[in-house]
C-alpha cells in the first residue's frame, strides 16, 4: 500500500513500495519530467535537483538548459553557469571550475564580461 506518485495523498495497493520522507510511494513508477523526491520513484532511478532530497526535483537526466544542482542532475555530467557572475546553475555541454564556481566552458560571446 502506498502513493502511486509523488505529492499524492491517496494510498492505493502498488506492486513495490519504497519509503521516502516519512511516507511509502509506489517503486519506480513516475516517467521523466515527473516531479519526484527520491529516486525510488522514478521508471529512470534518478531524480535531478532535489538539493540533497529537501526540494522537489524530476526524474531523469537533464538536457542541456534544465535546472540542475550537481553535475550528475545532467545527461552530459556537466552543470554550470552560463554566464559570469550568475547563480543559476543548467546542464551545460561542458564545464570548468574559476574562483570556486562551476561555468559553462566556452559559452559566453566575445566582449561579454568575464573573469577567467
Amino acid at each position: 500500500c502506498g502513493r502511486s506518485q509523488w505529492g499524492s495523498t491517496d494510498l492505493s495497493c502498488q506492486d513495490s513500495v519504497f519509503t521516502c520522507a516519512f511516507q511509502d510511494y509506489a517503486f519506480g513508477t513516475q516517467p521523466d519530467g515527473s516531479a519526484c523526491r527520491c529516486d525510488g520513484s522514478c521508471q529512470s532511478g534518478f531524480c535531478r535537483d532535489t538539493g540533497g532530497y529537501t526540494r522537489d526535483g524530476k526524474c531523469g537526466k537533464g538536457q542541456k538548459g534544465d535546472k540542475c544542482g550537481i553535475n550528475k542532475d545532467c545527461a552530459s555530467n556537466a552543470c554550470g553557469r552560463s554566464q559570469w557572475g550568475s547563480d543559476q546553475l543548467q546542464c551545460v555541454d561542458d564545464w570548468f571550475t574559476c574562483l570556486g564556481k562551476d561555468y559553462a566552458y566556452q559559452s559566453q560571446e566575445d566582449g561579454s564580461a568575464c573573469r577567467c
